[in-house]
């Protein structure tokens, strides 16, 4: 799977869908947060299992929060898993 693509999918999915820092379901899970992970993840080697377990973290936070669907985040899980889809 091409994890950090799904991540950056999953963010950017985020952002376009209006996630901000307001009243959020999960407190101290606004997007500053998911971006927070993400520049870590673009900063530093983690492990495939490390990653798989924060892209998780940040689609359940977004679906939480009521930003996307589960059903979205396992069609945009499917699309990464694909193994003709694009690395970030």
């Amino acid at each position: 799977m091409n994890t950090k693509g799904a991540m950056q999918a999953t963010i950017e999915l985020a952002q376009q869908r209006g996630m901000d820092d307001g009243l959020n379901k999960i407190p101290g899970m606004g997007y500053k947060h998911l971006y927070s992970m993400w520049t870590k993840v673009c900063f530093n080697d983690f492990s495939e299992a490390k990653l798989n377990r924060w892209l998780g973290w940040m689609q359940c936070a977004i679906v939480a929060d009521g930003y996307a669907t589960l059903e979205e985040m396992k069609e945009l899980n499917r699309r990464y898993t694909d193994p003709t889809a694009e690395p970030v």
